[in-house]
């Protein structure tokens, strides 16, 4: 009886969440329904069926995935591979001119990265080699990064630019197709992407993209209002299993929530209820090997404010809704070798 009254609460409590968005959501066409089914049709089969609203929310965004990868090779398939051009590609350009594209990143990547200027190079193929010239990156970064992905999204090499320094690394693979997302971490507005050499043959060129850092920072401002029901549906299960990571398998916890990507960086992360803040403290060697940043995301995975911290002590604004915290710790491209981050953090209500 306990549980059924655990059970009754926990959906009464969701579905209030949901109630509440449906009058902030920005659009009421394209996300409104899922494999045919209108999201509210949704919520009644799963409850039905005797689902949580956790599991419900796992199940959809795994299907959401699986649909993404099946037209992710469906594309692959009817488009000639090689016959595109080899290019870096802006990731905030590319939000701007696809709205789709938006979509696309907040199902694989939902811990938005507010921090880096963002590359890509679309599905490509390699023989044997990649060889990356790294000459004048750190002119204007203080730290980059760039991972190769191979055709089912696994990370298979990176390099770092405190790593690289002053030499061309060549990243020797095997045969197949591979992309690759790249990380600029920078003051200024330019994104500068490197000469690739793929195969001694082919190249990709180098890259500035002027005023960067501007579009990109409108871009995460547009997202950071773009609220829907079926985000809630969609990411809702990450932020349950966060708020109860004490009781879960942690492993799992942190796969499910940690970005995908940069093995480099050391991360911090845990929920926060509605008002609640951060403050850190840290050793001055921490913040001499690494760059700092914070971020807020609801419970839709949108990133609701971000920050760098350039001091050893700290306090963070109160988060406005109920959500979570992520600390990145970037290490810095003049120092060759920093130490596990050194901080002492603690959750604070807000006045």
């Amino acid at each position: 009886m306990r549980n059924k009254q655990i059970g009754r609460t926990r959906w009464d409590t969701f579905l209030a969440k949901m109630k509440q968005e449906e009058g902030r959501k920005f659009s009421s066409r394209y996300y409104d329904r899922f494999l045919g089914l209108h999201y509210t049709q949704l919520l009644a089969i799963g409850r039905t069926l005797g689902f949580s609203p956790a599991s419900l929310s796992h199940f959809v965004n795994g299907l959401s995935l699986l649909r993404l990868r099946l037209n992710y090779l469906k594309n692959n398939r009817t488009r000639k591979l090689g016959s595109a051009s080899l290019e870096w590609v802006s990731i905030a350009e590319s939000m701007q001119e696809d709205p789709n594209f938006v979509n696309f990143i907040r199902l694989i990547g939902p811990r938005w990265n507010c921090f880096a200027l963002l590359g890509i190079v679309r599905p490509f193929k390699v023989n044997s080699r990649i060889e990356v010239d790294t000459l004048d990156l750190s002119e204007k970064s203080e730290s980059w990064s760039l991972i190769i992905y191979d055709k089912k999204r696994r990370t298979v090499a990176h390099i770092t630019s405190e790593a690289s320094e002053g030499n061309n690394p060549i990243i020797s693979l095997k045969k197949g197709l591979y992309s690759i997302s790249y990380r600029y971490y920078t003051c200024h507005q330019e994104l500068i992407c490197p000469t690739l050499t793929i195969d001694v043959a082919q190249q990709v060129r180098k890259v500035i993209f002027p005023e960067e850092k501007e579009r990109y920072e409108q871009c995460l401002q547009t997202i950071s209002k773009s609220r829907h029901p079926m985000y809630l549906l969609q990411q809702f299960y990450v932020f349950d299993w966060l708020k109860n990571r004490d009781a879960m398998d942690k492993k799992k916890v942190d796969r499910a929530f940690l970005p995908v990507g940069d093995p480099n960086n050391v991360f911090d992360f845990g929920y926060l209820v509605k008002e609640e803040c951060i403050s850190i403290r840290m050793s001055p060697e921490t913040l001499a090997g690494y760059q700092v940043y914070l971020a807020y995301y609801n419970e839709m995975s949108l990133p609701i404010f971000w920050t760098r911290i350039t001091e050893e002590a700290f306090s963070g604004v109160p988060i406005e809704e109920n959500g979570a915290y992520l600390i990145r710790f970037v290490p810095r491209s003049n120092v060759r070798s920093s130490p596990q981050p050194e901080f002492r953090l603690q959750l604070n209500k807000g006045l």
